[in-house]
């Protein structure tokens, strides 16, 4: 080994170890170090794509992985990082690709199975990523990550008793592995009787235990099952992971008989009554999603903005090309910060991620201009003023929007009670409500 090879070796050894105990910024440090000096140098291209793809720094991840890529194309290893890179950007036919690829250079990588099954799964091939998630099993039987998500699979499904199977196997690998506490805790959620839940709580105070912050939402579950408790509204990373998976078949799955989602529907009828001649408005839609109230709001829009939490949904919202500005951010977040005001805000299907509705209130009405107006869908709450439904949101009784509105200083409040959507073809009641300013 020549000088600057063993120099290099060294540094790279140190670069990893400062990677493994979180000492990011100098792992980065020492990666730049050894690339200023030799820009092909694999491990560190490929160890610096890696660490910025785990802070989120997507687009320059996959720039460091394409060169590693180019100095070894045969390298299974770069080809499932990229895979993991293009996955997390949404691009999930080029995410497949790689995946496939790593797993053509070798054949027993279970990690490249499971990453492939995930991509399946959000492109709706469910019967091939079952197929490697059993393969990366086969592969690694105590894969506990492959475990559980076949396990999730099986309970999307409704499969629940292989579900059942599969999370308890993830917890005879690791009893303190939290998902799996709280994919059993939502296994045991019994039907229609709270009573019949002390399996269900048992599991999620233990996920809570082991994960007190709690991103997966464990303490909607126990609010729902307790009735006592109720969190101020859904977590973030929840609502986020939500709709990560619902994005991709959203705007066929409204439309679905057995769980149509009529929110659009109400909010464009509430529009025409409201704005009956051509107008030219600024219009801000909260949770916009995937943009199905762009369609309506963009006629009657001098700027039409959208807000959501979900990059993926956004990301086929940008498709439309319906709105002047696509944000991703948390809605209260953005309406402190909002320099903007409003003439009318949109909420489809949105405030139901909030309990008390006072504090979201007061905030969208500090972005609408005099004589502005908030259109909004809520759930039907007949348990008290703030409830939380099977389906863990929230549902409000019309005495609670009353009462929160008039505190928010709002005019004009009008509540009609609608079909709010379907749910295994059940109707579903809630409201639609207008709130207006005189002034």
């Amino acid at each position: 080994m020549s000088q600057a090879d063993d120099k290099f070796s060294k540094l790279i050894k140190k670069a990893i170890a400062k990677h493994n105990s979180g000492k990011h910024a100098e792992a980065k440090s020492l990666y730049k170090k050894i690339l200023s000096s030799n820009p092909q140098h694999l491990d560190a291209n490929y160890l610096l794509g890696t660490l910025l793809a785990e802070q989120g720094d997507l687009s320059r991840a996959l720039k460091q992985l394409k060169v590693a890529e180019s100095i070894a194309p045969q390298s299974h290893l770069v080809k499932n990082n990229l895979g993991n890179v293009y996955r997390l950007q949404g691009d999930f036919q080029s995410a497949s690709q790689c995946y496939e690829q790593a797993l053509s250079l070798n054949p027993s990588m279970p990690e490249a199975c499971n990453n492939l099954a995930i991509v399946y799964r959000r492109l709706g091939q469910d019967d091939l990523a079952m197929e490697s998630f059993a393969r990366a099993i086969s592969l690694k039987p105590d894969f506990i990550e492959a475990i559980y998500n076949q396990g999730k699979c099986y309970s999307d499904r409704q499969q629940t008793e292989d579900a059942k199977a599969c999370f308890q196997r993830a917890l005879d690998i690791d009893s303190n592995y939290a998902p799996a506490h709280y994919e059993l805790g939502v296994c045991e959620m019994p039907r229609g009787n709270k009573e019949n839940s002390s399996q269900a709580m048992q599991h999620f105070r233990r996920y809570l235990a082991l994960a007190p912050n709690d991103p997966l939402g464990a303490r909607m579950n126990v609010a729902y099952l307790s009735g006592t408790d109720l969190p101020e509204k859904h977590p973030a990373e929840l609502v986020c992971k939500i709709y990560e998976k619902k994005a991709a078949s959203w705007d066929a799955d409204v439309q679905a008989s057995d769980k149509q989602f009529l929110g659009p529907q109400h909010i464009e009828k509430a529009i025409t009554t409201y704005y009956r001649a051509a107008t030219e408005l600024q219009v801000l839609d909260i949770g916009c999603g995937t943009g199905l109230c762009g369609t309506f709001l963009r006629p009657m829009a001098s700027r039409l903005v959208g807000v959501d939490l979900s990059p993926q949904m956004l990301s086929i919202a940008k498709q439309k090309n319906l709105y002047d500005e696509l944000i991703e951010s948390d809605i209260e977040n953005y309406l402190v910060q909002s320099s903007t005001t409003f003439d009318l805000v949109t909420a489809s299907g949105v405030l139901i991620f909030f309990g008390d509705l006072n504090a979201v209130l007061q905030k969208i009405r500090a972005v609408l201009k005099p004589n502005g107006r908030l259109i909004a869908t809520l759930y039907h709450s007949e348990e008290g003023d703030v409830s939380i439904r099977q389906n863990i949101h929230f549902a409000h009784s019309e005495a609670h929007i009353r009462q929160v509105a008039k505190n928010n200083g709002f005019d004009h409040i009008a509540l009609s009670p609608i079909v709010h959507e379907y749910e295994s073809h059940q109707p579903q009641a809630g409201f639609l409500v207008t709130l207006s300013l005189n002034s």
